[in-house]
Protein backbone atom coordinates (compact mmCIF):
# COMPACT_ATOMS: atom_id res chain seq x y z
CA UNK A 1 0.00 0.00 0.00
CA UNK A 2 3.10 2.42 0.62
CA UNK A 3 4.67 1.77 -2.30
CA UNK A 4 2.91 2.97 -5.60
CA UNK A 5 3.55 6.06 -8.21
CA UNK A 6 3.26 9.34 -6.11
CA UNK A 7 2.23 12.80 -8.04
CA UNK A 8 3.24 16.12 -7.40
CA UNK A 9 0.24 18.29 -5.97
CA UNK A 10 -0.18 22.33 -5.65
CA UNK A 11 1.10 21.71 -1.61
CA UNK A 12 4.26 22.33 -0.10
CA UNK A 13 5.92 22.04 2.79
CA UNK A 14 8.09 24.62 4.12
CA UNK A 15 8.41 25.43 0.23
CA UNK A 16 8.99 21.76 -0.22
CA UNK A 17 6.67 20.14 -2.68
CA UNK A 18 3.90 17.66 -1.26
CA UNK A 19 3.27 14.40 -3.67
CA UNK A 20 0.21 12.19 -3.76
CA UNK A 21 -0.14 8.35 -4.01
CA UNK A 22 -1.64 7.94 -7.10
CA UNK A 23 -5.05 5.55 -7.73
CA UNK A 24 -5.69 4.51 -3.97
CA UNK A 25 -8.70 5.55 -2.02
CA UNK A 26 -7.15 6.77 0.57
CA UNK A 27 -4.25 8.20 -0.54
CA UNK A 28 -0.45 8.78 1.12
CA UNK A 29 1.60 11.70 1.09
CA UNK A 30 5.28 11.73 -0.43
CA UNK A 31 6.55 15.18 1.79
CA UNK A 32 9.68 16.33 3.34
CA UNK A 33 9.40 18.62 6.43
CA UNK A 34 10.74 22.13 5.56
CA UNK A 35 13.06 22.37 8.82
CA UNK A 36 14.40 17.75 8.49
CA UNK A 37 16.68 16.63 6.36
CA UNK A 38 14.52 13.72 5.62
CA UNK A 39 11.64 12.73 3.34
CA UNK A 40 8.47 10.67 4.58
CA UNK A 41 5.89 8.63 3.44
CA UNK A 42 2.15 8.92 5.53
CA UNK A 43 -1.54 9.49 5.50
CA UNK A 44 -0.84 13.62 6.68
CA UNK A 45 1.47 15.86 4.35
CA UNK A 46 3.75 17.92 6.28
CA UNK A 47 3.14 15.91 9.58
CA UNK A 48 6.42 14.54 11.07
CA UNK A 49 4.44 12.94 14.12
CA UNK A 50 5.96 9.16 14.17
CA UNK A 51 2.44 8.22 14.52
CA UNK A 52 1.77 9.36 10.68
CA UNK A 53 4.42 8.22 8.76
CA UNK A 54 5.31 4.76 7.92
CA UNK A 55 8.30 5.26 5.48
CA UNK A 56 11.45 7.49 5.61
CA UNK A 57 14.32 8.61 4.72
CA UNK A 58 17.21 10.96 4.97
CA UNK A 59 18.15 13.65 2.18
CA UNK A 60 18.83 17.04 1.88
CA UNK A 61 17.10 16.57 -1.55
CA UNK A 62 14.80 19.87 -2.13
CA UNK A 63 12.19 17.24 -4.35
CA UNK A 64 11.41 14.11 -4.96
CA UNK A 65 12.84 14.23 -8.25
CA UNK A 66 16.27 14.89 -6.39
CA UNK A 67 16.24 11.66 -4.38
CA UNK A 68 18.19 8.96 -4.81
CA UNK A 69 18.40 5.41 -4.22
CA UNK A 70 19.35 5.36 -0.59
CA UNK A 71 18.23 3.17 2.06
CA UNK A 72 14.30 4.03 3.12
CA UNK A 73 13.23 2.80 6.79
CA UNK A 74 9.76 1.55 7.15
CA UNK A 75 7.58 0.51 10.02
CA UNK A 76 6.90 -3.24 11.06
CA UNK A 77 4.26 -4.70 12.67
CA UNK A 78 7.79 -6.84 14.61
CA UNK A 79 9.85 -3.54 14.95
CA UNK A 80 9.75 -0.05 15.30
CA UNK A 81 11.70 0.91 11.60
CA UNK A 82 13.20 -1.67 9.52
CA UNK A 83 15.94 -0.77 6.97
CA UNK A 84 14.33 -1.29 3.30
CA UNK A 85 17.30 -0.70 0.47
CA UNK A 86 15.15 -2.46 -1.88
CA UNK A 87 13.17 0.90 -2.97
CA UNK A 88 13.71 2.48 -5.82
CA UNK A 89 12.87 6.06 -6.84
CA UNK A 90 12.45 6.80 -10.02
CA UNK A 91 10.92 9.92 -12.01
CA UNK A 92 8.08 9.60 -14.36
CA UNK A 93 6.74 11.81 -16.98
CA UNK A 94 4.80 15.36 -15.93
CA UNK A 95 6.50 15.90 -12.90
CA UNK A 96 5.71 12.66 -11.10
CA UNK A 97 7.77 10.55 -8.55
CA UNK A 98 7.48 7.15 -8.24
CA UNK A 99 8.33 4.36 -5.18
CA UNK A 100 8.30 1.14 -6.83
CA UNK A 101 9.35 -2.28 -4.79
Amino acid sequence: RIHGVYERTGRSCQDKPVYRQRSTIDSLFLHSPGFEHQWNIGPVACDNSPRLKWMERYSVAETAEELDNSTWFETSPTSSWVKNSNIVIAPCPAEVASVVR
